[in-house]
């Protein structure tokens, strides 16, 4: 079984979002940002934001303790899911504990980390980008959940993509292939997308293990 751990701490952009689906089930959504520990080029501070999804009485008691502002931490796995408007998938942690309160074990910084494992399904691609032509590498990982519907005769897939910068990219590229499995330790960032006027997540990967 495949690994999918994430832990995220920030402030809430928003109110909570509860709805309930037709079969009368409680969803929460809402967004939280996460604060990286660098700035960017200019000096300024650079935020991510991630949005979270909360299923059924949980998602009725988070709705009803959290509002816009507030900091929390999330415990949950990042999934994948398509967005059939655009085509394109998009990315949401899917919350199992939401500590309420203003620091996370004592945390003073945001915090934004997640482990998974998983198996490559495309060779990864190294390109240069930039003026000064920095190594960066890209590869998706499958990895398959831990639950699946009672109609279902296997587990699905989150499809989550990683990318990898410098001279760690080069290695990354030369020894991973279609197929392997592997174990990324890293942060989830946003951005937006160059096409749709919405934001894409994607793994930094800090550490890549194989073999």
């Amino acid at each position: 079984m495949d690994l999918n751990r994430t832990v995220v701490h920030g402030r809430l952009t928003v109110h909570p979002s509860l709805n309930y689906t037709s079969t009368n089930i409680a969803v929460t959504r809402f967004p939280i940002a996460c604060e990286r520990k660098f700035v960017g080029h200019d000096g300024s501070k650079q935020v991510d934001f991630i949005p979270i999804i909360v299923w059924r009485s949980y998602a009725e008691r988070v709705a009803n303790n959290l509002t816009k502002g507030q900091e929390c931490a999330i415990i949950g796995r990042l999934q994948s899911r398509v967005r059939t408007d655009y085509n394109i998938n998009t990315y949401e942690v899917l919350a199992q504990d939401v500590i309420f309160g203003q620091q996370y074990r004592g945390l003073s910084v945001d915090l934004n980390q997640i482990f998974f494992t998983g198996r490559l399904t495309i060779d990864p691609e190294l390109h240069y980008v930039g003026k000064n032509s920095v190594a960066l590498c890209r590869f998706m990982v499958a990895v398959k959940r831990n639950y699946k519907p009672s109609e279902a005769k296997e587990a699905e897939n989150d499809y989550i993509p990683v990318l990898v910068w410098r001279s760690y990219a080069e290695r990354i590229a030369n020894d991973l292939k279609k197929g392997m499995v592997v174990a990324v330790i890293g942060r989830i960032q946003a951005r937006k997308h160059h096409q749709h006027p919405t934001n894409i997540h994607e793994v930094h990967a800090e550490e890549v293990q194989y073999g």
